[in-house]
């Protein structure tokens, strides 16, 4: 009929575990635990926030990004944080 394990059950003879065994058998160590980077608390994740700036400052702000070894992004944060 189905085919036979190594232990000599078959596969038609295997059930769900029942709530207790389910307790006693314990999960994946892993089950249900979030995988990646952490998330940020909202207050201090980053926001885009769309500004407008004369075109002629930007010279002067790249100028002086590039002479502090920032970028654009992080010369606000740097100047308010």
């Amino acid at each position: 009929m189905g085919e036979a394990r190594s232990d000599g059950t078959h596969l038609s003879d295997i059930r769900p575990l029942s709530p207790e065994m389910r307790k006693r058998v314990g999960g994946h160590p892993r089950a249900g635990a979030k995988r990646g980077r952490p998330r940020k608390d909202a207050e201090s994740r980053s926001r885009i926030v769309p500004i407008s700036w004369n075109p002629n400052c930007w010279t002067e702000v790249d100028r002086f990004t590039k002479a502090n070894g920032i970028t654009r992004s992080r010369l606000v944060p740097k100047a308010y944080g």
